[in-house]
């Protein structure tokens, strides 16, 4: 790096003939280390960045970057040989490999790749958004039963703290905060790649696949095992295969937003299974690959997905082997695995009597409370959610205050959990007024009753109260 000639800092001088009418072609050796090679892709795509070449009035440095992407591009092309690098295969190289892959134990796979005419996988969109109908958490989907690639062992099943842990661990302890670490990690890499993929406005074979290098180039060096030839080729067929680009950005937009809405779940289900290299690889892959529609009937369009992190997960290594001497990034989406899994679904659903407001105010207008508090999974915290339902005519200006009191079983003491206020200006007609802010996380397993403790304000001819209180009793089914 040198000095650039107009600004402060380190940057490569410019040619004075930014754009050469030519490219130079050379044989480069790399040592044959997938970190070595993904290092060196790393450094070459940087070439490709404006930040890279010094900067003057006329904007060269990004000039000189477009040139530059422009040669990463064709060395890309040309990248590897055969399966094990497939930038430099036509259509047809790859419609071949393709059909070499054993699918069979995966789901039913269409291979509708096309090499002269357009074709797509179609996927139900409702609204603009694709239509998912994930399984309830917690459930165990169909095992895909992963293929094994040859010299892959499958480590014996590990019964957690039952004798010496594994190797690598001192401690069944030290097994335990890796498994928990190694779960978060591989439902963040999920989530990361799906938000990565959703924003790809380019369903060109070429741009999926750079972008799945890009990618492997940018994720922490212990990663890059995630990303077999393999499934960068499935990946980039389906991607082909989707010609509507917009299908490829809802579907793994929904993927993503599946996700990050279930993480605990997903991490805790991950976590239980620790021990059990081939369960944790079948069920991650099962589950997800159901969260993009049902099984059966919506083959084609979580394919790519399944298809994509069946290749992403090494087939039969354990947390340790993946993760280990990891340092997980320290992120808000870390999770603890505190994972203590509650029996049963506790659901309860309270509607409060209809009440007569106070003297001075409308005799017709009635006042009335409902509440509904459940968990919604096995290991996911339960919510409260309040509703207020008035019946008209409400005169306005009025404002109403809910208070949230929780009830400890043990302990016996009232904390509060929150107090609402909204204001109400209804002149006729009904409504229900449901407010987003209450939705309230609470631990139920810890929680023996919620009181609500409400109070409707009138401003008009002075302060008029009413305050109506009701207490939830939990019941199990």
């Amino acid at each position: 790096m040198v000095r650039g000639r107009k600004v402060k800092g380190q940057a490569y001088l410019l040619p004075d003939n930014l754009v050469p009418d030519d490219m130079f072609c050379a044989k480069v050796f790399i040592p044959d280390e997938k970190e070595y090679r993904q290092a060196f892709l790393g450094a070459y795509f940087y070439l490709s960045k404006w930040v890279a070449w010094e900067r003057d009035s006329d904007n060269s440095a990004a000039v000189a970057a477009s040139v530059w992407r422009e040669a990463v591009e064709l060395t890309l092309d040309s990248w590897g040989d055969g399966c094990g690098g497939i930038f430099g295969m036509d259509c047809e190289e790859i419609r071949a490999c393709i059909d070499g892959l054993d699918l069979s134990g995966l789901v039913q796979v269409t291979n509708n790749i096309s090499c002269g005419g357009d074709s797509f996988i179609s996927i139900p969109i409702v609204g603009g958004e694709p239509v998912i109908t994930p399984p309830p958490i917690g459930d165990e989907p169909p095992s895909p039963n992963i293929p094994l690639p040859d010299g892959v062992q499958i480590p014996d099943p590990v019964t957690v703290g039952e004798g010496d842990p594994p190797l690598g661990f001192d401690t069944w302890e030290d097994y335990d905060a890796d498994a928990c670490e190694a779960a978060n990690a591989l439902v963040e890499f999920s989530y990361q790649l799906s938000v990565r993929i959703s924003g790809l406005l380019d369903s060109d074979l070429a741009t999926v696949a750079r972008l799945v290098v890009f990618l492997s180039s940018t994720f922490p060096v212990s990663w890059v095992g995630f990303f077999s030839s393999a499934m960068v080729l499935r990946l980039a067929e389906k991607a082909w295969s989707l010609a509507r680009t917009e299908q490829l950005a809802l579907l793994f937009g929904a993927i993503a937003s599946y996700i990050n809405a279930n993480r605990k779940d997903l991490i805790c289900e991950l976590y239980e299974r620790r021990g059990d290299a081939a369960g944790w690889e079948n069920w991650l892959v099962g589950t997800l690959a159901q969260a993009t529609g049902n099984l059966l009937e919506y083959a084609n369009n979580y394919s790519a997905w399944l298809d994509l992190v069946t290749g992403a997960i090494p087939a039969g290594l354990g947390a340790q082997q993946v993760f280990g001497g990891v340092d997980f990034p320290s992120n808000a989406n870390y999770i603890p695995c505190d994972c203590t899994q509650n029996d049963g679904v506790w659901v309860y659903v309270f509607s409060g009597d209809t009440q007569e407001l106070n003297e001075g105010w409308n005799t017709q207008e009635r006042l009335s409370f409902s509440a509904v508090c459940e968990r919604n999974s096995s290991f996911s915290d339960g919510y409260i959610q309040a509703k207020l339902d008035i019946e008209p005519p409400i005169l306005s200006p009025s404002t109403l205050t809910i208070t949230l009191l929780q009830d400890d079983r043990d302990s016996g003491m009232t904390t509060l959990v929150c107090s609402l206020k909204s204001g109400v200006g209804i002149d006729q007609g009904s409504t229900d007024l449901q407010m987003g802010v209450n939705v309230i996380p609470i631990a139920v397993a810890d929680v023996n009753r919620i009181n609500i403790k409400s109070r409707a304000e009138r401003s008009v001819s002075g302060p008029q109260n009413i305050a109506v209180d009701m207490t939830l009793d939990f019941t199990q089914q």
